[in-house]
């Protein structure tokens, strides 16, 4: 039985391969395009469970591909890429992406990494039991489905955001560094930095701060940190 569809989106056809070796030694099914219309088409046809999204590619760039994808799903979207820069990184997570990994990469901590997303994703199912139910200020989080509402407002967040917001609620007055939260939610083996983060807490204030300027809920602790307000 398959641990789940993938998508892979990459142009350079060694690198491809080897990133479906290690996914299909994983037990996930792996369809491969190399370019973006191909992608889109692939998406739509075969509705993969994950996207692993080269940034650059011939005909379009990777950000085009998710927002296409962002408009009908919020399956997640990992971005592949040699750019290394701040601003590139925070432009592809700021337009839907979940994670971003830079090349060169362990296709092993790769795999591994997939397989613990879509786990994660498996436990989304409804259920409006209180005792998976977290609750905060005006916030509350269904722990199982991931249903998140903000003074009564049902708020679309993706995997990454949700899990930061759960996180930071668990643990209300309390610094958490930028180095602990990415350990805690991408976990000790991630491939991302420290600016996937800054980027993910930016997004999710976003959503649930009714001035994201002067957030009431996920405060900055210059030089520390964040610090959610219980």
């Amino acid at each position: 039985m398959s641990e789940g569809t993938i998508l892979v989106v990459e142009d350079d056809r060694e690198i491809g391969e080897i990133i479906v070796l290690y996914l299909e030694k994983s037990g996930f099914k792996v369809i491969i395009a190399a370019d973006g219309e191909q992608a889109i088409r692939l998406f739509a046809e075969e509705q993969p469970d994950l996207l692993l999204l080269d940034v650059m590619l011939p005909d379009m760039s990777g950000i085009e591909i998710c927002k296409e994808v962002r408009k009908q799903s919020d399956v997640p979207i990992i971005y592949l890429s040699c750019k290394q820069d701040a601003e590139d990184i925070i432009e592809a997570l700021q337009e839907g992406g979940d994670d971003y990994l830079t090349k060169p990469f362990n296709p092993a901590v790769l795999a591994t990494q997939v397989k613990d997303k879509l786990l994660r994703m498996k436990g989304k199912y409804v259920s409006q039991d209180d005792r998976y139910t977290l609750k905060c200020n005006k916030i509350e989080v269904n722990l199982l489905s991931y249903d998140t509402y903000v003074d009564g407002r049902l708020v679309q967040l993706l995997d990454r955001e949700v899990q930061l917001l759960i996180y930071f609620m668990q643990h209300p007055d309390r610094i958490c560094s930028i180095d602990e939260l990415r350990q805690q939610i991408w976990g000790h083996d991630s491939l991302s930095g420290e600016a996937a983060v800054i980027v993910q807490i930016s997004n999710l204030r976003k959503k649930i701060e009714s001035d994201p300027s002067q957030p009431k809920y996920i405060v900055t602790v210059r030089g520390e940190g964040y610090k959610f307000r219980g």
